[in-house]
């Protein structure tokens, strides 16, 4: 079968009719793509806001975190210090009970002698009256 002319145009306009009209679905494709796309670019613009405001919150985080870190120091500064003053106090407290071991041994020692010297003077008050060196 041998084609005319007129049968190529016919054929080639049923062609262009079906391309326009693949076209015209595509171009409604696209739109709806486009329309697509402007949905994805202000859930992209909501995103950028929300990762903007997340960076401020990570800033202020990491400002806290420095304050931490600081005030951590001066605990351990702090601790550091009050070790020092317990050795220093549990040092003062043995001393201190020494001291008081000490001055109560003393006190024993200072009765123990004032007896003694009690009774010598009454020996030798005793001594000097069995003498008449002292009167009755």
């Amino acid at each position: 079968m041998i084609l005319t002319k007129d049968d190529l145009l016919a054929i080639s306009h049923i062609f262009d009719a079906r391309f326009d009209s693949i076209d015209e679905k595509f171009k409604s494709i696209d739109e709806k793509f486009e329309s697509i796309d402007k949905r994805f670019e202000s859930i992209d613009n909501k995103f950028d806001s929300i990762d903007k405001k997340f960076d401020s919150i990570d800033k202020k985080f990491d400002s806290i975190d420095k304050r931490f870190e600081s005030i951590d120091k001066k605990f351990d500064s702090i601790d550091d210090r009050l070790k020092i003053m317990e050795l220093k106090q549990d040092r003062t407290a043995k001393k201190l009970d020494n001291l008081q071991f000490e001055v109560k041994a003393s006190e024993r020692n200072i009765r123990k002698d004032i007896h003694k010297l009690q009774d010598e003077m009454e020996t030798v008050i005793e001594v000097l009256r069995q003498n008449e060196m002292l009167p009755h």
